[in-house]
């Protein structure tokens, strides 16, 4: 089974077979863990360009940083996007560079029907190297 966590509450995520989806209501912080997850925390405080406009509270990016320790123990993928200070406080390879857990790579969302060209990075867990 893969979790899809922070999900949406109208996430695609929802119509796919299989994936086990924990949105606001169920709580991702929940999560028991065991199995690979899809990680989406929120973003919008680490924002290099547009977090200043947040009225987030500052206790959101901790969700950031509790999906980097269980992506890198359960394995998975965790997206934010590209140029987020998620990397740089987390230590997080950049893209074409790995760590001791995973590989980051560069990837834009309009790949897979995005309305906008929304560049993303992907820190995937559990392989240093793409097939």
């Amino acid at each position: 089974m893969i979790s899809v966590l922070f999900a949406a509450r109208n996430s695609v995520y929802k119509t796919i077979p299989g994936l086990d989806v924990w949105d606001e209501d169920r709580n991702a912080l929940k999560w028991p863990g065991g199995n690979p997850g899809i990680f989406h925390p929120p973003c919008r405080l680490w924002s290099k360009w547009l977090r200043h406009f947040s009225t987030a509270p500052i206790a959101e990016k901790e969700l950031a940083l509790w999906s980097v320790e269980q992506v890198r123990a359960n394995g998975g993928v965790l997206e934010h996007p590209a140029c987020s200070l998620l990397w740089d406080d987390a230590g997080l390879p950049l893209p074409g560079s790995h760590d001791a857990w995973g590989l980051c790579i560069a990837v834009r969302q309009q790949w897979w029907g995005h309305k906008a060209e929304k560049s993303t990075w992907l820190y995937i867990c559990g392989c240093r190297e793409l097939p």
